[in-house]
């Protein structure tokens, strides 16, 4: 059983990933290394780095810090220890903070840090976090702050490190944050090692901006949170290559105006991201911080305000909007099967705003670390989606891992009428031993009226069950026949749930941000039909008032 989990999450991986994870596991890439200080030199700019998108993160005196809605004191002198968790600690070696604060308090941390971080010591020098720290050192010196020889001296340091510690082992959205610190430190250092720096992280984010980014602007992880960082990412090496008056690449605009869609396409009218995938609020800027960035750079989003929403692209998600109901379908497959890593067991669910409140809502995400919370946030009923023998429609397990994964079945969207279309797929993930079947699902929607239909074909049990769950500030005004009742600030919203359905409302958590949580509502339909050969239909009619 765990061997065939680990041979159905292996099979997937690249031969390069695996290469490089066991090039790794040797230490081969380790090295020390002392710069030349002759070598080090930086070129000169005319204009000055500007900060667009504020940062959540603050260092307070003395020793205090304060990341994703935990603040925690470290020790300085025991190589920055913490006992929070690997994420928290991640951000304190971002050095996020740094652009915030005065040039002494700066200094100060600045070489309290490479005192006691030595090389290859501690989760500091992890590629992910030196890569965003390479960036953030690079940033506060062109803000006009200057960076002494000491501490130019461990940014070349980190950066030569880091161009031999490539994250080719996970791909994904770190390789694009390894690539984006070289093509930094390569503009940024006037030498031998800036061309290198550049040249190599040129070529990758080249070849990796087209892997990445789908032709429908999504990012290949399909986790607006994430799709978000890279959109920054995108518009701040477009910054730097003004400063240093290089040329962007032609297409890259296109992908920025693509990705662009993509994003407000998964935006609530609240200005907050779906919550698919590792998704979460207060990590990645939004879409409104994005777009004045964007401007600022001179990049026309005009185009950004017309889109369909009534076909399915690349990525897999659709968006209907009727009057000021907000309907957002995840009918997604596992786009970079190599790195599912931020991938939950979501498929067919849904999310619901109407005007600018969230009704039906995905649970979020609040941990990377808690396993067993993790694994609940990751799972098929943390989500607006039908379950069956209580088993996640695909295998996610440990915190980043996904083994068997289900592949979407006939996805379609249909015009009916004037004003009234219908989203429809299907999928696999039910398709295994003890169960053996397809499930599908139906949107029909329109001004006022939205029903969903589930459908299950092929061998299965009597345990059904069918999860929505409510914003929290959503309240049940009635319940009476299967027929309940939710006030909203302009109305009500009314649910005709199926008859032969068992309803429970259970409480449970929504987790808009990391180490947050607020208490919530969740209706679940439970269903004792079973069939060897019979399909299973069940329809739920949500109905309201258009003010």
């Amino acid at each position: 059983m765990v061997i065939g989990k680990y041979i159905r999450t292996i099979r997937y991986l690249q031969f390069k990933q695996i290469f490089y994870l066991l090039i790794r596991k040797t230490g081969l890439l380790n090295f020390t290394l002392k710069i030349d200080q002759s070598k080090i030199s930086i070129r000169s700019t005319k204009r000055r780095w500007e900060t667009w998108i504020p940062r959540k993160s603050f260092f307070s005196a003395p020793q205090t810090f304060h990341f994703l809605n935990q603040s925690a004191a470290i020790d300085f002198n025991n190589g920055w220890y913490s006992t929070q968790n690997k994420l928290w600690r991640y951000n304190l070696h971002y050095f996020d903070y740094l652009l915030t604060l005065n040039s002494v308090v700066a200094q100060t941390l600045l070489d309290n840090w490479i005192e006691n971080n030595p090389v290859n010591k501690h989760i500091a020098w992890d590629p992910y976090p030196l890569s965003l720290r390479i960036v953030n050192w690079i940033k506060w010196a062109l803000q006009g702050n200057t960076l002494t020889l000491l501490q130019l001296q461990s940014l070349i340091t980190q950066t030569i490190y880091l161009s031999k510690n490539i994250e080719y082992h996970l791909q994904a959205n770190h390789l694009f944050e390894n690539a984006k610190a070289l093509v930094f430190a390569g503009l940024f250092f006037d030498s031998e090692f800036g061309d290198k720096f550049f040249k190599k992280g040129k070529s990758i984010l080249e070849e990796e901006i087209n892997k990445q980014i789908l032709d429908d602007g999504a990012h290949y992880e399909l986790s607006p949170m994430y799709h978000a960082i890279i959109l920054e990412g995108l518009l701040d090496i477009l910054q730097l290559v003004v400063i240093y008056q290089k040329s962007f690449p032609a297409d890259w605009y296109g992908k920025i105006q693509q990705m662009f869609i993509w994003l407000k396409k998964m935006t609530h009218p609240d200005g907050g991201p779906a919550f698919f995938n590792d998704t979460t609020n207060e990590v990645a800027p939004t879409l409104l911080e994005l777009k004045n960035y964007a401007e600022f750079l001179g990049i026309n989003l005009e185009q950004n305000d017309i889109f369909c929403d009534e076909k399915l692209t690349e990525s897999g998600y659709v968006r209907f909007i009727r009057g000021k109901a907000h309907l957002f379908i995840d009918v997604a497959n596992v786009k970079a099967d190599y790195q599912p890593g931020h991938t939950h067991a979501d498929s067919l669910s849904f999310e619901f705003s109407y005007d600018k409140e969230r009704i039906f809502v995905n649970s979020g995400i609040s941990t990377y670390w808690d396993n067993s919370l993790r694994a609940w946030q990751r799972s098929t009923k943390a989500h607006n989606a039908l379950v069956l023998h209580d088993q996640n429609s695909s295998e996610v397990w440990s915190n980043f891992r996904l083994g068997r994964r289900a592949r979407i079945i006939d996805p379609k969207i249909e015009l009916k009428e004037l004003g009234r279309f219908s989203a429809s797929a299907g999928h696999d993930g039910y398709n295994i031993k003890g169960i053996r079947a397809l499930v599908f699902r139906k949107f029909t929607f329109e001004a006022g009226l939205l029903q969903i239909e589930d459908k299950i074909v092929g061998k299965y049990n009597n345990e059904i069950k069918i999860y929505f769950h409510l914003h929290p500030a959503i309240k049940i005004i009635s319940a009476l026949n299967n027929v309940f009742t939710f006030q909203i600030e302009n109305g009500q919203i009314v649910c005709f749930f199926p008859k032969e359905a068992k309803l429970d409302v259970i409480k449970s958590y929504y987790y808009p941000a990391f180490n947050y949580s607020e208490p919530n509502k969740t209706i679940v339909l439970s269903f004792t039909k079973s069939s060897e050969n019979n399909s299973f239909i069940a329809n739920t009619l949500i109905k309201w008032e258009e003010s």
